[in-house]
Formats: structure tokens, C-alpha cells, sequence
């Protein structure tokens, strides 16, 4: 659904507003309207969630410092197996992504330092059951409505991994990367259709637009609908840390998969995870 309306965006920009297919609503703006939607019953569902419970597989508890300390350690390990697979690929990359790949690779240790200060922030906030492996491949959409499926979370992580409480913001940044995800596949069809130089700057130009729409709509609603969720952050900042550090954790992830069983995807989660931390390190990528 959501390529299909990216591709009649891009229809629409070549052809210099609403082609003749389309309905009242562009393209665009419908996207904008899901990424809200979707926020919304997000926060919706995280409500209901964290409602106290008597079974202990549910509930909520703040993070404290020792969690905080196992998330550094965590994601910092998640950083090292994903560095440890791209550096394993690399010449098989195009000659730019190489260059990006060779300057995280050269990141190891700053970028673990950029973890444990991320994590020490979010002391505080919630933890609680969560959809776990959440992107826009669970969502149903029934009449503009976001229905949320698959609760089985993330393929590649145990059982007792998957059933433990996380941050709320896990499914948050699951989804940010699910639209940077769908992005680049609108920019990867123009390999299958029309090929000019002026398709091109309309796919750019609708991808950084769906991108930059969607990540405020959605999170927009997500954090209205979600307002009453009791996180108790120790720094200011602390959601900032979390929607950060999380990200981290899911282009980590994502680089690990697509290293073992999509190779020619790379660099997605690559370009996705230089994005996230090159302004926040002392070298920044060029």
C-alpha cells in the first residue's frame, strides 16, 4: 500500500500535480494521514499495555541504571557482529557505500561510547510488553485505519528475547526505520521504470518529502496519544536518548540481517545508521 501510493507520488510529480487516476486526496498527503494514524494507535496500544496487571509477563517498571548498563552492553555487542558482517562484505559493495562502510568500521569505539551516553540517559523511562519487531510490513490498512499484526517479534532473537519488556520506543524507532526502509525501495523501482534524469530528482524529491512528512506525523500522534505513559526520565532529554539509542539497536539489526541474507540491501541500514550517529561523534562522516 504504502509503495503503491509512493509511486503514484512520484506520478504525480512528473505530471505536475494529480493525475487523472487519482482520487481527491494526493498521494502524499494520504501517506501523511496513515503515518498519523499509525502513531496514533501506537500509542493507543502502548496504553493499553502498560495498564498494571497481576501477570507478571506484563506491567511496567522504570529503567533503572542496571538495565541501562545491560542495554550499553547489548547494543554496543549487536555494533561489534554487525561491523564484524559489513567489514565481511565490503568489496562486494558499490565503490560509494564502500567509502561510508570503511568510515564506520573506523567508528567501533566511538560508537560504543555514543551508546553507553544514550543509554545512561533514558534512565527512567518505561519498560514494559511491546510488539517488538514493529514496521510497516505488520500493519493492516483497513479503510485508513492502521491495524497492528504478528506479535511474534524479531525473527532472529530467542523466545525469552523476544517475550522480555523493552522500551516502548523500541516499536517507535521500528517504525522510523520502516519508512527510511520504504524510501529507498521508491528510489531502487526507478531501476524497473522510467530511467530519465528528470525521474530521478521526482523519486529524490518524493522520497526526502515522505521521509521528512511521515517521521513528524507519525510521531506527532504517537506522542499525543501516548502522553499519558508515565516515564520518568532522570535527564532531560531522556526521550530524545531513547529514540536515538533505539534506532541504533534496529539499524544494528537490520545490518545483521541483511548481511546474512540480503547482501544487495546493505546500504539501507548502513546509509540509516551513519545518519543517526554522524552528528553525534567527534569525527563526523564527510
Amino acid at each position: 500500500w504504502t509503495q503503491n501510493n509512493l509511486e503514484r507520488a512520484i506520478r504525480d510529480e512528473l505530471a505536475g500535480g494529480l493525475s487523472s487516476q487519482e482520487n481527491q486526496f494526493g498521494a502524499l498527503e494520504e501517506l501523511t494521514a496513515f503515518a498519523h494514524m499509525l502513531g496514533r494507535r501506537l500509542g493507543e496500544m502502548h496504553l493499553v499495555l502498560a495498564r498494571p496487571s497481576t501477570d507478571p509477563a506484563f506491567g511496567t517498571r522504570a529503567a533503572d541504571s542496571t538495565l541501562c548498563n545491560a542495554w550499553a552492553a547489548d547494543i554496543a555487542e549487536q555494533l561489534r557482529e554487525a561491523l564484524r558482517l559489513l567489514d565481511s562484505q565490503r568489496t562486494h559493495l558499490p565503490a560509494e557505500v564502500r567509502t561510508e562502510a570503511a568510515w564506520l568500521s573506523g567508528q567501533g569505539d566511538a560508537l560504543e561510547a555514543l551508546v553507553r551516553r544514550l543509554a545512561s540517559r533514558v534512565a527512567g523511562g518505561l519498560v514494559m510488553r511491546v510488539h517488538g519487531d514493529l514496521h510497516l510490513g505488520q500493519v493492516l490498512v483497513v479503510g485508513g485505519d492502521a491495524y497492528l499484526i504478528d506479535f511474534e517479534g524479531e525473527p532472529e532473537r530467542s523466545l525469552e528475547e523476544r517475550r522480555t519488556k523493552h522500551s516502548p520506543y523500541k516499536d517507535v524507532t521500528g517504525v522510523l526505520r520502516s519508512f527510511d526502509y520504504a524510501a529507498a525501495l521508491a528510489m531502487r523501482n526507478a531501476q524497473g521504470s522510467d530511467s530519465s534524469e528528470e525521474a530521478a530528482r521526482a523519486r529524490r524529491a518524493i522520497a526526502g518529502s515522505y521521509l521528512q512528512q511521515s517521521r513528524t506525523a507519525f510521531l506527532a500522534a504517537y506522542r499525543r496519544a501516548a502522553a499519558d505513559l508515565a516515564h520518568a526520565w532522570k535527564e532531560e532529554g531522556g526521550e530524545e536518548a531513547a529514540l536515538t539509542l533505539f534506532s541504533i539497536e534496529k539499524a544494528a539489526y537490520e545490518l545483521r540481517y541483511e548481511a546474512r541474507y540480503r547482501p544487495d540491501w546493505l546500504e539501507v541500514p548502513l546509509h540509516g545508521l551513519v545518519d543517526l550517529c554522524s552528528p553525534l561523534l567527534e569525527k563526523p562522516h564527510p
